[in-house]
């Protein structure tokens, strides 16, 4: 069900963030974004070893 919303969504908000912002900000930002999803990741598999 999301999945169907998300392709409303989705272009509605990019569509905003690259109107409101300048490319270093998207870039730090989704690559501050994606580390801490990397250090939850690490964190949760070696919990579970």
């Amino acid at each position: 069900m999301w999945y169907y919303y998300s392709t409303y969504i989705d272009p509605l908000t990019g569509s905003w963030v690259a109107e409101h912002s300048t490319w270093p900000w998207i870039f730090w930002s989704t690559s501050m974004l994606c580390g801490v999803v990397q250090l939850v990741g690490f964190i949760l598999i070696f919990n579970l070893i």
